[in-house]
């Protein structure tokens, strides 16, 4: 098995730290952190809508009219409120995504054409075809991955840690 890299976190970082110590820095760290939030609270509601969907099917087995109603008036009050939550996490999530992906584009392209830079590119390497189109490709690619797979660990965090007690990885209160 292959040991973790740290070159490739120092890659990442030398990368990804231009857009977030930017001077659009404030902005994307407040997006981020309303990304998280948002996530946080769709995913307890997510926790909220199995546990009550396994109390509706305890009142369907029991025959509880009284339980089942009360679990489907909390089930759809959760739904109200779970809708516009997720909506506004994707929205924000890709909005986060794109003001990334067009700020570390401008960059790159504007150090491809600072100095004429891109003559020496041209002349060291023919093999190398529309530069700029591979500039945007990999740094769309770079922007969605990377902020898939930080959001992704969020909420794995997040998800796990409502059951965190139960794996004795905090004490019960």
């Amino acid at each position: 098995m292959q040991r973790f890299n740290l070159t490739i976190v120092k890659q990442f970082w030398s990368i990804a730290q231009r857009y977030w110590s930017s001077d659009e820095k404030w902005r994307a760290r407040g997006l981020l952190l309303l990304v998280v939030l948002l996530s946080l609270g769709y995913t307890g509601l997510s926790v909220l809508l199995n546990n009550k969907r396994g109390a509706l099917i305890s009142a369907l087995s029991a025959k509880d009219e009284a339980v089942f109603w009360q679990t489907i008036l909390v089930f759809v009050g959760t739904l109200v409120v779970y809708a516009p939550l997720y909506a506004g996490y994707v929205y924000l999530r890709d909005r986060l995504g794109l003001r990334w992906r067009q700020w570390l584009t401008e960059d790159f392209t504007d150090r491809y054409f600072e100095n004429r830079a891109f003559y020496q590119l041209n002349y060291s390497d023919a093999n190398i075809d529309n530069p700029d189109q591979r500039i945007t490709e990999d740094v769309k690619s770079f922007t969605q991955e990377s902020l898939g797979l930080l959001l992704a660990v969020v909420d794995a965090l997040l998800a796990i840690a409502p059951s965190a007690p139960y794996f004795g990885v905090f004490p019960h209160p």
